[in-house]
């Protein structure tokens, strides 16, 4: 009986050494993309970021049931087509620009700082 459980424990250990080296070959595949890179770490923390979503969701639905949320109606086709006539022309922009290019999350965190340190008027 002995035999079988060091067998099963040098088993464990090589699925181990192999999962290792799955992983470590699946981290190196991710962080070859060229504008994302590597996205684990990102959805690591949004498993943490889920107890803030439910305390978000709640509110809202604490809102909806108030009364107080207010819907936006549906907007005319011209008016969604130009929307996102203005939309694919931002993002060409943003693609384009050569500061996004060589940092794309500088530029992102460059941009929000910006635009919600800014006074609004």
């Amino acid at each position: 009986m002995a035999d079988l459980s060091d067998i099963s424990n040098k088993f464990a250990e090589v699925e181990g050494v192999q999962t290792a080296k799955l992983e470590a070959k699946a981290q190196a595949k991710r962080e070859k993309k060229a504008v994302i890179g590597d996205t684990q770490p990102m959805l690591s923390a949004l498993s943490d970021m889920s107890s803030f979503l439910k305390d978000v969701t709640t509110q809202r639905e604490k809102k909806i049931s108030d009364g107080v949320a207010k819907y936006k109606p549906l907007k005319k086709r011209k008016a969604r087509a130009e929307e996102q006539s203005q939309n694919i022309a931002t993002m060409t922009a943003v693609m384009n620009d050569p500061d996004f290019r060589a940092d794309p999350f500088s530029a992102i965190s460059t941009h929000l700082k910006l635009k919600f340190s800014a006074p609004t008027v």
